[in-house]
């Protein structure tokens, strides 16, 4: 990298590093500052053994709470946190650290990272818990927006299948911010009524 000053000296520089956070020049010489790059992808597993590799890394992630409506009947009150449902996944087998979002429960979600985009095949994965140990997650119909109120309506997770393709329902191109999840009822007679998240990831994404 070359580097031309006010005083028109130059500065031939030797980087080493991905993100360059300042460059200070004393004197004849220069310097660089790294600064630190976040990871460039990871992989996850979901509590139904499915791997999700997410490109942007814990960016993928939702990480913003904006909206959330406890579905009645409604799940123990310690799982009424809808802060649990940010980040990566982090359920135990206790699932202390899951949101239940009660029968006919909302949570909207935000990512302040990255964008959620539309890719070839799946954009988005709801990582589900699966606290009564049924055979399928428990129908969650999923909407996503690029500013908060113009809503699309992607489709649904259900019956095992918890990634969908956004590519059907959005115009190309289009850079997605929100992600609004509603219970389907699908079954309200348990002991943890609606469904039970722990994450939401962007598969499709693209840092801001």
């Amino acid at each position: 990298m070359i580097v031309y000053t006010s005083d028109g000296n130059r500065y031939v520089l030797n980087l080493t590093c991905p993100e360059i956070r300042s460059i200070t020049i004393d004197g004849g010489s220069a310097s660089v500052s790294c600064g630190d790059s976040p990871a460039s992808s990871g992989t996850y597993i979901d509590d139904w053994g499915t791997t999700v590799t997410t490109p942007c890394g814990e960016d993928s992630f939702a990480d913003q709470v904006m909206e959330f409506h406890v579905g009645h009947p409604s799940p123990p009150e310690r799982h009424w946190s809808p802060e649990r449902a940010l980040g990566p996944p982090d359920f135990t087998y206790d699932y202390s650290n899951i949101l239940v979002l009660g029968c006919g429960g909302v949570v909207t979600l935000a990512w302040n990272n990255a964008f959620l985009i539309d890719v070839p095949g799946d954009d988005l994965h709801i990582f589900e818990a699966n606290m009564d140990r049924v055979q399928d997650v428990e129908p969650v119909q999923v909407s996503v927006s690029p500013n908060g109120w113009h809503w699309y309506n992607v489709g649904y997770i259900q019956a095992g299948k918890s990634s969908i393709d956004i590519g059907p329902y959005v115009r190309p191109g289009e850079l997605f911010r929100y992600v609004r999840l509603v219970d389907m009822r699908g079954d309200c007679d348990t002991n943890y009524p609606g469904a039970e998240i722990d994450a939401v990831a962007a598969i499709g994404c693209r840092r801001r």
